[in-house]
């Protein structure tokens, strides 16, 4: 009993983090006939609900590129998930702000931009990560230029606290050379603000600050949800399923395969459009 009091007063670090590693060790189990019964049975049954959803890789597919991954018919589903008063919804993206006040600022639902930099409240947009240094941002760009002419299709996608280069439509021919400007850019950066991520066919370097696990750690402070659905596709969103990997009433879902915190998994974002819109129709 004193070491489950001590570990949830955090006097045990070391075996979390050892206990979260374990964790990711292992693949998440299919969210299949049985498992999905139970979520929609949970979602049914609940008073105040949280859907957290990824964009990219998560409800639409990836794009050749990123201005080409619109929202299409995932609208008419988030729509009809935030008619419920019970439900409130969150995209929650490393897409900048202005595209996601594009696509989404008509709906009722919260929007996180750039993995936790921005936030939309009440129709305006608010930084979350103010004052954070910008002087990282020129080296890393021009080492990534200098990469652009050796590998073909990739391209640089600048943010206001972010830098991505894209190699997603790059031959298979050109993998070394990104592997080799991922090496460059955790070198460049080791002592800087910044974490290097190599997600899906992309490489990018964001604050340190903007974090997903912390964005959902102040949704989480505004109400007592007893039904929680958190998906995503890549590393950022392992931050969301660490912070929710202790809550019984959180659905975590990882698209696609590998090691993660999410419990479940489910192979595409059509699938994941098709579990929302069962969601849409359980009141």
């Amino acid at each position: 009993m004193g070491r489950r009091h001590s570990e949830n007063n955090g006097l045990y670090p070391e075996l979390k983090a050892i206990q979260m590693k374990i964790h990711l060790k292992h693949d998440a189990q299919l969210l299949d006939t049985g498992t999905k019964a139970t979520l929609l049975g949970s979602y049914a049954a609940a008073d105040k609900r949280l859907i957290l959803l990824d964009y990219d890789g998560t409800l639409i597919p990836f794009a050749s590129h990123p201005s080409g991954a619109l929202p299409g018919e995932a609208l008419a589903i988030l729509e009809q998930l935030t008619a419920d008063a019970r439900n409130d919804v969150f995209i929650i993206s490393g897409r900048d702000s202005a595209t996601l006040q594009k696509w989404f600022g008509h709906l009722a639902l919260g929007l996180i931009a750039e993995h936790g930099a921005k936030v939309r409240k009440q129709g305006s947009w608010q930084e979350q990560i103010s004052g954070m240094p910008q002087d990282w941002k020129l080296p890393v760009k021009r080492l990534m230029e200098e990469y652009i002419p050796q590998c073909p299709h990739s391209f640089i996608e600048e943010k206001e606290y972010a830098i991505a280069w894209h190699y997603r439509n790059m031959p298979a021919t050109a993998l070394d050379a990104a592997k080799e400007l991922y090496r460059k850019l955790l070198a460049c950066t080791a002592q800087g603000p910044v974490n290097v991520l190599d997600g899906h066919k992309v490489i990018e370097v964001r604050l340190k600050e903007a974090n997903k696990g912390a964005a959902i750690e102040r949704v989480l402070g505004q109400a007592a949800y007893d039904f929680i659905l958190c998906v995503g596709d890549d590393i950022t969103d392992e931050d969301m399923f660490e912070r929710l990997a202790d809550q019984a009433e959180a659905f975590t879902i990882k698209i696609g395969n590998g090691a993660t915190a999410a419990r479940y998994s489910l192979h595409t974002p059509y699938m994941v459009q098709s579990l929302l819109t069962e969601l849409g129709t359980h009141r």
